[in-house]
């Protein structure tokens, strides 16, 4: 079970802060999953995950886009399976992310981002050194328009099962109607 996908909370970090006005972004969900068979052995299991994400981002000197945000995962799950299981796992993650123009590059639409996310991944609740870890991202973000960018980019998770996770994709607003935030880890349209 992956708590927070190799680019956390991207869509709400990925996005240089256009304006000079401090921003506070905060989103609740709720899942259910409903009981369903386990794959390959007897028996069934339900998974209830709840997220809450805090984010406050503002302009440094009116110049430096900096992100301070705190995001918590709760996955309740209620299984069957001959197979042990916790009861529960839950995630809590901080970040600290700074937007600013490429290095090197004399051009108004290229900037980079660096996002530190130091966390901690449980199973009993407790904020022990086991369940530290420290990822961070690096990215390059393209914007040639107000509505259209595009981000390349990499998280690294040195105590993760996979080590380097790719950033791609792009968001896209033809108008206020519509929008393809394709540069996250949860996409929407």
């Amino acid at each position: 079970v992956v708590l927070f996908p190799g680019a956390v909370r991207a869509e709400e970090t990925l996005t240089p802060v256009d304006t000079h006005e401090t921003r506070v972004t905060v989103i609740a969900k709720d899942m259910y999953t409903m009981e369903s068979d386990a794959s390959s052995m007897p028996g069934e299991v339900t998974v209830n995950r709840g997220d809450l994400s805090l984010e406050y981002a503002y302009k440094a000197f009116d110049v430096l886009p900096v992100t301070f945000g705190l995001s918590y995962r709760h996955i309740d799950i209620k299984t069957d399976v001959p197979v042990a299981l916790p009861s529960h796992l839950e995630g809590l993650q901080f970040l600290v992310g700074a937007k600013f123009p490429m290095p090197f590059v004399e051009s108004e639409v290229y900037f980079m981002g660096f996002d530190l996310m130091p966390s901690w991944y449980t199973d009993d609740g407790g904020l022990d050194n086991s369940a530290f870890r420290l990822p961070f991202r690096l990215y390059g973000i393209y914007k040639p328009s107000d509505t259209f960018l595009f981000v390349l980019g990499a998280t690294v998770n040195v105590n993760a099962d996979t080590v380097l996770t790719p950033i791609i994709g792009f968001n896209y607003q033809p108008d206020n109607h519509w929008n393809f935030h394709l540069a996250t880890s949860e996409p929407t349209i």
